[in-house]
């Protein structure tokens, strides 16, 4: 008897008409256990958590290299030769 795919659970069997049986995407727990309930596949809350976590993460990397690139520029603009040395680093891009 063929299953159909639960709407809570992210992997499940697959089973084509040629009788073959397919493992979508797969978690651990039913890798080891084919007919159990229960998925330890994240749920889509848990995996849209983790991407919100990801994002906050990476912006705050991107602030953070955004702060030193602006001490960088404002010490570079401040050196005496600041102009020479900003004209020259543009010429060599």
């Amino acid at each position: 008897m063929a299953r159909t795919p639960s709407a809570h659970r992210p992997c499940h069997w697959h089973e084509d008409p040629d009788g073959g049986r397919f493992l979508v995407p797969g978690c651990m727990t039913r890798v080891h256990e084919s007919d159990i309930d229960t998925c330890d596949c994240p749920t889509v809350s848990a995996q849209l958590a983790d991407a919100q976590q990801q994002l906050e993460e990476a912006r705050e990397r991107h602030e953070g290299l955004r702060e030193w690139c602006d001490r960088i520029v404002q010490v570079v603009e401040a050196h005496p030769d600041g102009r020479k040395i900003i004209q020259s680093a543009a010429r060599t891009q």
